[in-house]
């Protein structure tokens, strides 16, 4: 016979994937046709006649994770794999190595999986990460025949680096980081020619956590500020096409040990406004709730013109095992499930200082 305390885990676990899975089936069996068609009405408001002036989108689309599902207000937070895509800076002030597999579901048929590693030793961090983004495609002459089919693809391989530069135990840190990206864009000859690119962003970033009043009596660090220069690149070769550069500053505070808030504020920049405008300012929001040590909910939104967005997800630890579920609405999308979905996976490779 096993130990009650085995039988009382699994059964925690089971309550756990039970609210998760309710969660996510709500979208899949209400309907929200009316109401998704006045949000998408309203927002025509704030469209951005600068938009889809830059190449790589796929390097704005989140990979999944506790940085989507917080609506991609994470610049401050960087706690976990998500700071390869947040701020560069987080990777020293973790405290236990991570690997991560993350599959996400975009529009239509497309997709982005990712798989990625970071780890840190208190003083120094390290990262490496690499994404796909893939999406079939099919070319049509002008009689409507169909002459070929293939993948649009797009290959980001990311490395980290960073370093603290202060630590006062719980009370200050201060951290800054890099990434260096390469990313290759993939069309086949048979469907365009003479389409494939590639370039080579930085990121650059910087982290500072202290500590300020709380409702309970935690002595450590439960704010952060944090700011980072996104996608720093010459032009797309061959296409002279600029990557979406994006100054992104955010702000993180936990009231208390269940709950965590945060917000950030992303600009984009154009090194060429004349030729290539850069894109509006947009806000993001976040929200993470811890109900027990293994089940956290999160939920997120990102007031982006044209096209805002909405996430929920929840976190399950089970040991040294993390399943992280997401559903995000916005309007490229439905409201199926299936169709705006991320699925992540997390292992701890090391035991929490």
């Amino acid at each position: 016979m096993r130990p009650k305390q085995s039988i009382s885990n699994r059964t925690r676990v089971r309550h756990a994937l039970f609210a998760l899975l309710f969660l996510l089936a709500v979208p899949a069996y209400t309907e929200f046709n009316d109401l998704f068609s006045s949000w998408s009405e309203f927002f025509d408001f704030f469209g951005d006649s600068n938009s889809g002036m830059v190449m790589f989108p796929s390097l704005l689309i989140p990979m999944g994770g506790k940085y989507e599902g917080m609506g991609t207000a994470f610049t401050a937070v960087a706690d976990d794999s998500g700071l390869l895509e947040a701020n560069p800076a987080g990777s020293s002030q973790l405290d236990h190595p991570e690997l991560a597999f993350y599959h996400h579901n975009w529009i239509a048929d497309s997709a982005v999986e990712t798989i990625a590693f970071v780890t840190g030793n208190r003083i120094f961090g390290f990262g490496v990460g690499g994404k796909l983004f893939y999406s079939p495609f099919t070319s049509y002459d002008g009689a409507g025949e169909r002459i070929s089919t293939g993948y649009f693809s797009e290959i980001l391989i990311t490395g980290n680096g960073s370093m603290k530069l202060i630590d006062l135990t719980d009370r200050f840190s201060l951290s800054v980081g890099v990434n260096i990206k390469g990313i290759f864009r993939y069309v086949p000859e048979a469907i365009a020619a003479d389409q494939s690119a590639f370039a080579l962003p930085l990121d650059v970033g910087v982290l500072a956590r202290f500590r300020m009043p709380t409702f309970s009596s935690v002595k450590d660090k439960n704010a952060a500020v944090g700011a980072v220069l996104k996608n720093i690149a010459p032009t797309v070769y061959p296409m002279g096409y600029p990557v979406p550069t994006l100054l992104s500053v955010g702000i993180a505070y936990s009231p208390a040990r269940p709950l965590l808030l945060a917000l950030d504020a992303n600009l984009p920049i154009s090194f060429d406004s004349s030729a290539f405008p850069a894109a509006q300012f947009d806000l993001a929001g976040g929200i993470e709730l811890t109900v027990t040590r293994f089940l956290a909910f999160h939920g997120g939104l990102h007031f982006k013109a044209d096209n805002p967005r909405v996430s929920v997800g929840s976190t399950i630890d089970v040991g040294k095992v993390g399943f992280i579920v997401n559903y995000n609405v916005d309007l490229m999308g439905g409201l199926n499930p299936i169709d705006m979905f991320s699925a992540t996976v997390t292992l701890d490779l090391g035991d929490k200082r």
